[in-house]
């Protein structure tokens, strides 16, 4: 599941990019994408058992391939902020 949604969000989201780095911004947005699909079409037992929509969050950042400054701090903590405090 987790690759399923991190590919579709690298296809959906606007400068995204399946090689080379992303940016901060795009790579914030490739993650929040990324959740939202799982939420949207994936069967809640898969997201549960990726650790709800925080772990699968974590997931996905792990699964992307970041410019050498994005960090947990800077792309992964908004994305995580921005869930739902239920989702957390």
């Amino acid at each position: 599941m987790a690759n399923a949604v991190t590919e579709y969000a690298n296809n959906a989201v606007p400068g995204s990019v399946t090689e080379g780095r992303l940016s901060i911004n795009v790579g914030s947005q490739v993650i929040a994408k990324a959740v939202q699909r799982a939420v949207d079409a994936a069967p809640a037992k898969a997201i549960e058992a990726a650790g709800g929509q925080a772990g699968l969050t974590e997931i996905v950042f792990r699964k992307l391939n970041l410019d050498h400054d994005a960090n947990e701090h800077n792309t992964l903590a908004p994305v995580i902020a921005s869930l739902p405090a239920t989702a957390r």
